[in-house]
């Protein structure tokens, strides 16, 4: 089976520069990591990306659309799609042969080969719980890894260019099933695992 959709260039490439950074390197010992989730519904696609200590989703409406469908696409192939200026719209194509076309502008076409390992849903569901918590009390402090909320803030700073509006707010996680977190309010979500806590960041943090 065929599956065809079609999203807006700006969106897209915005969307990769936000998340595949945040992917686990191609060395890692969890190489499903190394992946990026595309997952596409009649809401529209959302790109996922973790390396287990930080993680980000970022949303990309459709033009045109069709069946449900999710695949991986390796991170580093995905990091090197460059769409020239002036292109609109991105048509992707997933094959029954577990490949993916991307087709823009004058017909420059490119295919990836879909990863075939199960990505971790719990990645997904911390990303969403994060995205909808309570309001942290005004002064509250959240134990984020300063290096890691950088790198995070480095990356929706790309999707920014979307949104002139979006803010970036740590969240304190309430327990080790809630972590603490660093949520872009806009189309793009992400969390920040507590696992290496060096410093406190004070909530909260806004992009520059």
């Amino acid at each position: 089976m065929t599956i065809t959709f079609t999203v807006p260039a700006r969106n897209l490439s915005a969307a990769i520069k936000a998340v595949t950074p945040l992917a686990a390197p191609p060395a890692s010992d969890t190489p499903v990591l190394g992946y990026v989730q595309f997952r596409v519904t009649a809401d529209g696609l959302t790109l996922l990306a973790t390396d287990r200590y930080v993680a980000g989703m970022a949303f990309v409406p459709l033009i045109v659309g069709s069946d449900d469908a999710t695949f991986l696409l390796r991170a580093t192939d995905v990091k090197a799609v460059k769409i020239p200026a002036g292109v609109t719209a991105v048509t992707f194509t997933v094959h029954g042969d577990d490949t993916v076309g991307l087709t823009y502008g004058d017909g420059t076409s490119m295919t990836f080969v879909q990863g075939d390992q199960a990505y971790p849903e719990v990645v997904s569901g911390i990303i969403r719980d994060a995205a909808y918590p309570s309001d942290p009390e005004a002064g509250e402090s959240a134990p984020l890894d300063v290096a890691k909320l950088a790198q995070f803030a480095a990356c929706a700073k790309a999707y920014k260019s979307l949104d002139k509006h979006l803010r970036c707010v740590a969240r304190p996680g309430a327990s080790s099933k809630k972590p603490s977190s660093v949520i872009v309010e806009g189309h793009f979500a992400g969390a920040i695992m507590p696992i290496q806590m060096e410093r406190e960041a004070v909530a909260p943090v806004w992009l520059a």
